[in-house]
């Protein structure tokens, strides 16, 4: 069976084999490079679909909610290796991982259909566990020429990328403590304490399509060395997540880096 996700994966490897092939034909003069990167990571803001059933007094009592996972800002470390045409282009792999903390979960959305009850606002979990990220793409830049040692440049990649986002800990009691005395409030309706794991903390592991784009300015420290900066926009297309859906994992970063040319 094919891979929801392969065939990306595979038309960017074909474009980037174009280009290349495309490069050797019209360039007698080009030259290898590697690199490395220590970029800023921010992770936006990923909400997960949930829920859990919970033996009460009441009997089985099942809820659904959003939860937004919060994260700390994180670090990737990335290498390179590519090809550098004299006319601008660039193709090159890159390998990398990355991790970024995540701070607490937001839940919003609570129902609770047998009651016909739903939270409102708001409630933080605060919860320890990261999400990781270790990939591998085929990237394309172009350097436009200018008469002085900055170069800037832009580009695009697409790739493949193991998403892991397990062994989350936090206060599980938190949203059930929420819950419990709303319902508590209700006319005619005594719930009593909720106990603990009332709240589903989101947990997966999926390898999916990654793809980037990115916009920058290189610095010809030398004939050999150029440092760069720039800012890149990574897009990892809807992780599975144990018990629920989620969206797609969109992470920012700034990056710093270095490229030596043989």
């Amino acid at each position: 069976m094919t891979n929801r996700h392969s065939w990306p994966i595979r038309t960017g490897a074909w474009a980037v084999a174009l280009c290349l092939q495309a490069a050797l034909a019209g360039s007698a003069h080009a030259v290898w490079y590697a690199g490395a990167s220590v970029p800023l990571m921010s992770v936006d803001d990923r909400q997960a679909h949930t829920g859990a059933t919970l033996q009460t007094p009441l009997g089985p009592l099942a809820y659904t909610a959003t939860a937004a996972a919060k994260h700390e800002p994180g670090l990737k470390l990335a290498g390179v290796a590519g090809y550098a045409f004299n006319f601008g282009l660039r193709v090159e792999a890159e390998v990398f991982f990355a991790s970024a903390d995540i701070e607490r979960l937001l839940y919003s959305n609570v129902s609770v259909p047998a009651a016909e009850f739903m939270l409102s606002g708001e409630t933080p979990v605060p919860v320890s566990g990261s999400v990781d990220q270790t990939g591998a793409l085929l990237n394309v830049w172009y350097d436009f020429e200018t008469s002085v040692a900055w170069k800037p440049y832009v580009g695009a990649g697409v790739g493949s990328v193991r998403v892991e986002q397990g062994g989350l800990a936090g206060d599980d009691r938190a949203l059930a403590q929420a819950v419990s005395e709303a319902l508590n409030r209700v006319p005619g309706l005594t719930l009593g304490p909720l106990p603990s794991g009332f709240a589903a903390l989101p947990s997966s592991s999926d390898t999916v399509a990654v793809y980037q784009m990115e916009a920058g300015v290189g610095y010809e420290l030398s004939d050999s060395i150029t440092l760069q900066a720039g800012y890149r926009l990574q897009l990892a297309s809807e992780p599975a997540l144990e018990g629920g859906n989620a969206t797609d994992l969109r992470v920012q970063f700034f990056e710093i880096g270095v490229r030596y040319y043989f």
